[in-house]
């Protein structure tokens, strides 16, 4: 339901002032302003300590591709696919739309696998780090 969506980004929003996530997506974030940002961010890299990107949503997932330099047909959208450029890995879901939801294309469990794989990844990552 809408109410486990609500509760499921209410414990992602639950840290203090260190900023770990900026979300940008569709229906909110049109293709065009996606791309403008893309544009604006031209030359520009993220920093070194991003390791993951999780995009909600085709427009978001492509945008995202094709600002970091990466071909559509070498890192295809899907639910639950990952995809990795330049050794930032992607994660993509369904966008959690009301439509998306309400016809079950995207159900809480698959929403809270999708972040289950981020945490795992990004827990391996710290592990590697931690002993290398």
């Amino acid at each position: 339901t809408m109410g486990d969506f609500a509760r499921l980004w209410d414990s992602f929003n639950a840290g203090g002032e260190h900023i770990d996530l900026v979300a940008f997506g569709s229906p909110h974030f049109s293709d065009t302003e996606c791309s403008a940002l893309a544009d604006l961010m031209q030359g520009r890299t993220v920093a070194p300590e991003v390791t993951a990107i999780v995009t909600l949503g085709r427009i978001a997932h492509d945008s995202t591709v094709r600002a970091m330099g990466g071909r559509l047909k070498a890192h295809p959208f899907g639910h639950g696919t990952t995809s990795e450029i330049d050794g930032i890995r992607i994660f993509s879901s369904y966008h959690c739309s009301r439509y998306n939801v309400n016809t079950g294309r995207l159900t809480p469990e698959m929403f809270r696998q999708v972040f289950a794989e981020v945490a795992a990844y990004l827990d391996l990552r710290s592990a590697s780090r931690a002993h290398g």
